[in-house]
């Protein structure tokens, strides 16, 4: 299956309400893979009031992604860390430091994230990589990497999610896939 004109169309009119929503409280996953971004006014979350959400919420999940600002890279996926040595294979606990200081250094640059302005996101074939656009020419960009599902057509390899405040999901992949799902009751 490969992405047409249509699924671009439709996909870009549902995140046209979110343009112009500010980000805000940007941040890198316990595990470093996922990067999650809320927008719009905070939002205590449906059946969880302790919990505050944007009323639009993007997750990143099986795919790469970039930020740039100016047309210069601030940071990608693959900066973060994947391993960690334990202390018996990093006696000195240099690898641990360096390991440390590469995330704090990921974490900073998408903090440049928070504040901006949501300004457009492009859509692109044939694998739906995708390019959200804030003020002061920032640009987060996610390229599409899983391309294969569970075999009873269930989704977990999900390029990228955005939560809308109609109570709906975007779902982006795996592969050339896009699904929109109720997840709760608008707020």
């Amino acid at each position: 299956m490969s992405v047409n004109q249509q699924d671009i169309e439709t996909i870009h009119e549902l995140l046209v309400p979110a343009f112009g929503e500010k980000a805000w409280a940007t941040k890198l996953s316990t595990s470093g893979r996922y990067i999650v971004v809320e927008f719009g006014d905070p939002t205590p979350v449906i059946g969880d009031p302790n919990t505050i959400a944007g009323k639009w919420h993007l997750v990143t999940n099986a795919c790469a992604w970039r930020l740039e600002k100016n047309g210069g890279v601030l940071t990608g996926s693959l900066d973060v860390p994947s391993f960690v040595p334990s202390p018996e294979y990093d006696k000195d606990g240099s690898q641990r430091a360096n390991a440390k200081e590469q995330r704090f250094n990921v974490e900073q640059a998408l903090q440049e994230l928070d504040g901006l302005s949501l300004q457009t996101v492009e859509v692109q074939r044939p694998a739906f990589d995708t390019i959200f656009t804030f003020d002061n020419s920032v640009k987060l960009h996610f390229f599409s990497v899983v391309f294969f599902g569970n075999e009873d057509g269930s989704v977990t390899w999900r390029h990228w999610s955005f939560y809308m405040p109609d109570g709906r999901v975007l779902i982006i992949g795996p592969g050339t896939n896009w699904s929109v799902k109720k997840y709760r009751k608008a707020s």
